[in-house]
């Protein structure tokens, strides 16, 4: 008796272990059209079979498969661009451009003063003809340290007007820092990030003669209480600028069926841009004793 319950035991186990078994799922997947596939136009998938879970990689930057478990975007060419304009006055050289990897971050003069600045003005071609901006873009790879910040700062200087005449109105817009890696351009700061903060250096009598405004950055010359301009330097700083590899995590693919779902027969999906791309379906059944996947992958041609 005591072996014929233990073999019942057994059975029993086998039974229920068999029960609780994730099945694989069965799935199969190809394009309806495979020679008619247009870029901004409907991609139509067709699938067959079975499964609890579907998702979708289209195959393309930030939804590639290849990348699930992370993508890693190496340290590209670093580029700086800005406008500028100038109006009125006499005096030459005020404005200048400067980079920084050792600022503290602190906008105090004293700690804008501890920092190594390199001096970058000859690498742009600065606003000359009053009322007019003029776009100017320079490469920076060589300034970037790795696993270092940089710092961009616009310096401006205006001496007295008894020596040196009357000092010009200076205006900065459009700032971007941009960086080309192997996903194409990646902006790393613009104008309304880069976060711009005023440094003075002199004493100030008119604050509003120097401004970060919500379209561009302003510097004038300092005017006394008798009219005159004295000697004042402004820096318009940017924050932290992270021009190094970076690590945008994994790409994600697009869920097109949960459990509560139906089995989809068709799937449509528009590509933004030509090219050969390799589509990958992640098909999976799960419970909580286990999982099973099947992955299927459809190489598409986007005219």
């Amino acid at each position: 008796m005591k072996k014929i319950f233990i073999c019942l035991l057994g059975f029993i186990a086998v039974g229920c272990t068999n029960d609780l078994m994730v099945e694989q799922p069965q799935f199969e997947s190809k394009l309806e059209t495979p020679d008619d596939v247009f870029a901004n136009k409907e991609t139509k998938f067709l699938f067959n079979g079975k499964a609890d879970l579907i998702t979708f990689y289209s195959g393309e930057i930030l939804n590639d498969y290849k990348f699930k478990s992370g993508r890693i975007i190496e340290k590209g060419r670093v580029s700086l661009s800005f406008d500028s304009k100038v109006n009125f006055g006499t005096q030459a050289n005020q404005l200048s451009v400067w980079a920084s990897t050792d600022f503290d971050g602190t906008y105090k003069l004293s700690n804008v003063k501890a920092a190594t600045w390199v001096d970058i003005t000859n690498r742009f071609t600065l606003g000359s003809v009053r009322d007019v901006y003029l776009a100017t873009s320079a490469d920076i790879s060589d300034l970037v340290e790795d696993k270092k910040p940089i710092y961009i700062s616009f310096r401006y200087r205006a001496l007295p007007q008894a020596t040196s005449g009357a000092a010009r109105i200076w205006y900065v817009q459009n700032f971007n820092v941009k960086t080309a890696t192997s996903i194409g351009l990646i902006d790393l700061a613009s104008y309304s990030t880069a976060g711009f903060q005023l440094v003075q250096e002199g004493t100030i009598i008119d604050p509003g003669r120097a401004s970060i405004g919500a379209a561009n950055i302003q510097f004038a010359g300092n005017l006394s209480a008798a009219g005159k301009e004295v000697e004042i330097n402004w820096y318009a700083i940017t924050k932290a600028i992270d021009a190094n590899a970076k690590d945008l995590g994994p790409d994600k693919g697009i869920a097109i069926k949960a459990f509560s779902n139906s089995f989809p027969t068709i799937y449509t999906y528009k590509y933004a841009s030509p090219g050969t791309y390799t589509a990958t379906f992640v098909a999976q059944n799960s419970t909580i004793y286990g999982d099973q996947k099947v992955i299927k992958t459809v190489e598409v041609v986007v005219k």
